[in-house]
C-alpha cells in the first residue's frame, strides 16, 4: 500500500498530488470529460452503456494510476452528475 501512497498525478492548477487523496476528483472529471465527448455509440439513458463507460474509466484511472477502481464507483458518479444535467 505505500507504494501506492507515492503514485502523484498533475492537477489542473500544476500543482500535484497523490492519486490517493484525489481519487474522487479524477473519478469525477473524466466522467464530466466522457459525457461532454460522448458520442452516437453510446446511449446515456442506457444503464449498460453506461455500466461499459464505467468499466473502461475505471480501467484506465486503474492503468494511469495504480490504484484499483471498482467500476461502480464510477457508476455512481455517472448518475449523479447525469441527475443534475
Amino acid at each position: 500500500m505505500s507504494s501506492l501512497r507515492k503514485t502523484e498525478v498533475i492537477m489542473k492548477d500544476g500543482s500535484t498530488a497523490s492519486a490517493v487523496d484525489v481519487l474522487d476528483t479524477l473519478i469525477s472529471s473524466e466522467v464530466t470529460n466522457t459525457i461532454a465527448q460522448i458520442t452516437h455509440e453510446y446511449d446515456l439513458s442506457n444503464a449498460k452503456d453506461i455500466m461499459t463507460l464505467s468499466e473502461m474509466i475505471a480501467y484506465y484511472l486503474e492503468i494511469s494510476t495504480g490504484i484499483y477502481i471498482h467500476p461502480k464507483r464510477v457508476t455512481d458518479e455517472f448518475q449523479k452528475q447525469l441527475k443534475v444535467s
